[in-house]
């Protein structure tokens, strides 16, 4: 007990004359009572006036879009002031260079999704940036996974070439996106049963495409915006589209095989 309090009980008991010791000398008695009161009060005040301490508003967490490159790139700037081009885990978006069919719409509801809005990153333990030194982060918008929500909604694919850890579940949301037909799985990017002729289409010649080196070299390796390697072959959804600029880089190849030694990847819509 404290050593205030057993004074005070002394002094109480001497005054009731349960005590039979000496008495407590009267100004020792007063000191401790005024001190032993003043300590409580001092206690109860503190208590009462940090009850009554007006909670802080949540400070927000995450980080701001400063732009929206295209469906599937953004930039942030982080706590310390530096912007940083972040690559979103597991979702491929059509490229906006070349245009491929949705790359427009995809980056318009990226935009939508989280431009100028604070976004939570999620890292990948596996992998902090890719080769081209952006983040690899999921992101989300209060609880919300944009990744999911672009695949679910029709806007992107789901990214299979590396493992990550909601591979699965994004495959799940494509299978489902393309059975309801939504967004890039719609009729809108379907590739027309019959080629265009001269007199429907009359291209510039200077932007024909040289024909590939050998007949069968009819795979299209293409550097998009974004410097990916992307490969497409006959069949692929943009392959039409896709345009071969050799002093960009692009290249003609014979075999998938070649493409990927040589550093490229699939299309998503292959």
């Amino acid at each position: 007990m404290n050593k205030k309090w057993m004074l005070l009980a002394i002094v109480l008991l001497s005054a009731c004359g349960q005590v039979d010791q000496e008495e407590v000398p009267t100004d020792i008695a007063a000191n401790v009572i005024e001190d032993v009161l003043s300590s409580s009060s001092s206690s109860a005040i503190s208590s009462v006036a940090a009850q009554e301490e007006p909670n802080e508003p949540p400070v927000p967490s995450g980080v701001v879009v400063t732009a929206v490159i295209d469906g599937d790139t953004i930039k942030v700037r982080l706590e310390d002031g530096i912007e940083e081009s972040v690559r979103i885990i597991g979702i491929d978006t059509p490229e906006v260079r070349p245009m491929q069919c949705f790359g427009e719409e995809a980056t318009s509801r990226m935009q939508m999704l989280v431009k100028g809005k604070v976004v939570e990153l999620e890292r990948d333990p596996a992998d902090d940036r890719d080769n081209f030194g952006r983040l690899l982060r999921y992101i989300s918008v209060d609880g919300k996974d944009i990744g999911a929500s672009m695949i679910n909604d029709g806007y992107a694919h789901s990214y299979t070439k590396y493992p990550h850890p909601r591979m699965e579940h994004y495959n799940v949301l494509e299978r489902d996106a393309r059975s309801a037909k939504r967004g890039l799985w719609g009729d809108v990017c379907e590739e027309p049963d019959v080629e265009p002729t001269e007199e429907v289409v009359q291209e510039d010649p200077l932007q024909e495409q040289p024909p590939p080196p050998e007949q069968e070299c009819n795979i299209k390796g293409n550097v998009n915006s974004k410097g990916e390697k992307i490969y497409h072959y006959p069949g692929c959804r943009s392959y039409k589209v896709t345009k071969i600029k050799p002093e960009e880089g692009d290249q003609w190849f014979c075999t998938q095989e070649q493409a990927r030694a040589a550093g490229f990847r699939m299309a998503g819509n292959c």
